[in-house]
């Protein structure tokens, strides 16, 4: 039986508040990370982030990511890296991160050049509210329109620039960490939620506002209107707790797109989803 609600833009619905049918399009659940030593990783080769290496020349790389953040207070002067993306055998060849710093700011950054950045005004990001965030790198554009940061659909006050880099394709993801663990910015302590990849594809400000106003996370983003289908999505939703994993790692989480294409929790206690999604 199907149940109908009416509900505003960016409606969260908590597993506690109402049942659901098991193919609804509403988002019941976030990751919760503690910022000790717990994040997501990659279970097979990600082929989807590449960087051009000249702001002249562009190779007509292109993706995007999104997601939605529910920070802490974090200390001023210090930073929290949401996601970290990379290639090479030994998963040490940075090639993109996203980072919250305490000053209420969101920054990415393209290794290769300090001059790699975009990121949010002072203030755009508020303790303990969710906020929806998406990066988009499109090579064929000037140097300080290349990579974006949108905050809930906007990038008004934001600063981009884009110097130099030369990266080929990803092989590892990283959620809530990054490859420096155990260093003060190596572990993120908060939600992240419907994390999403566009490879080859650069989402434009109409397409990032159908994200936002759909509904939230509560709207499966493959339903959304106007939307290219993502390339990965991955979904609280969609893991798998298996007791008998190794000690580290008991969920698995199946892409929503991708046949085969997991990632698994590190560190993380099955209490690790909660029923804690924007509203």
């Amino acid at each position: 039986m199907s149940t109908h609600i009416n509900f505003d833009k960016k409606l969260g619905i908590g597993a506690n508040n109402i049942s659901l049918p098991i193919d609804s399009k509403f988002d019941l659940t976030s990751w919760t990370l503690n910022g000790q030593d717990d994040y997501l990783k990659n279970n097979n080769t990600f082929n989807t982030i590449a960087a051009d290496n000249s702001s002249t020349a562009p190779s007509g790389a292109k993706w995007s990511t999104s997601l939605w953040v529910r920070v802490p207070e974090v200390e001023m002067g210090y930073a929290k890296t949401i996601y970290f993306i990379s290639n090479g055998a030994n998963e040490n060849i940075e090639i993109t991160r996203l980072r919250y710093i305490g000053i209420g700011r969101i920054e990415a950054r393209i290794a290769g050049n300090s001059a790699n950045y975009t990121y949010s005004p002072v203030g755009a990001m508020t303790p303990n509210v969710w906020h929806h965030i998406v990066v988009t790198y499109d090579s064929t554009l000037t140097r300080y329109q290349r990579l974006k940061i949108y905050v809930n659909g906007s990038t008004a006050g934001s600063t981009s620039n884009f110097y130099r880099a030369n990266h080929g394709e990803s092989t590892s993801l990283f959620l809530g960490a990054t490859n420096e663990m155990g260093s003060t910015a190596g572990y993120y302590e908060g939600n992240i939620n419907e994390f999403a990849m566009w490879y080859g594809i650069a989402l434009d400000q109409v397409q990032v506002s159908s994200i936002y106003n759909s509904g939230g996370p509560a709207e499966d983003l493959e339903n959304t209107n106007n939307l290219p289908v993502p390339t990965n999505y991955f979904r609280s939703e969609n893991a798998n707790w298996i007791s008998t994993d190794p000690a580290d790692e008991h969920y698995t989480v199946t892409d929503n797109m991708v046949a085969g294409k997991t990632i698994r929790t590190k560190n993380m206690p099955q209490s690790s989803i909660v029923s804690e999604v924007p509203i």
